[in-house]
């Protein structure tokens, strides 16, 4: 597993990455996902967060760490 996401992280694309704000308000603005993946047990492993129910928006979804 290590070799092949050597291999796939070798092929990536560098430079920034862009996306249109809400709203298509201004100009794009940088953005990034990190994706931690850990070995446990006999396997690889991606970490994720449920999002609480307090929340202004998107309550109770799974998402990825991080944000604004």
């Amino acid at each position: 597993m290590r070799e092949r996401l050597r291999e796939a992280l070798s092929r990536r694309q560098t430079g920034p990455c862009l996306v249109a704000r809400e709203g298509d308000q201004g100009p794009p603005m940088p953005a990034a996902v990190l994706l931690p993946i850990f070995h446990k047990g006999d396997g690889y492993h991606v970490l994720f967060t449920r999002r609480t129910q307090e929340v202004e928006h998107h309550k109770g979804q799974i998402s990825f760490p991080g944000g604004a």
